[in-house]
């Protein structure tokens, strides 16, 4: 079950959006339910996976906020697993304010 998209930024180049789905069934405190930040040029439907991790309870939407013109922050309190980290999107830097990271595996790009 995949809930609802929910931008978080728009701005006059890119959009980014959040998405929270849970397999196997409605439960989303459910152990396999994911959140996933996408990026897309703005208008244009096609995205990409930024970052993607289990969260640590509910209602845990990312910050995300745009430090200069050339680069985004995505910031949480906590994070139990992260299955996708990209640090680049285009010209775009991606950066990372994540207080715990509770399992030492970092997903990366080629994890995306």
């Amino acid at each position: 079950m995949a809930a609802p998209k929910r931008r978080i930024k728009e701005l006059p180049v890119f959009q980014v959006s959040t998405s929270r789905s849970a397999k196997g069934g409605c439960d989303l405190l459910a152990k396999d339910t994911t959140t996933s930040v996408f990026i897309s040029k703005a208008g244009e439907t096609k995205k990409t996976l930024l970052f993607k991790y289990f969260p640590p309870g509910v209602d845990t939407t990312p910050t995300i906020a745009l430090l200069d013109d050339h680069t985004i922050q995505i910031s949480l309190w906590r994070v139990p697993f992260i299955l996708c980290r990209k640090d680049k999107w285009k010209t775009l830097t991606v950066k990372y304010d994540i207080g715990v990271v509770d399992d030492p595996f970092d997903g990366t790009d080629r994890d995306c």
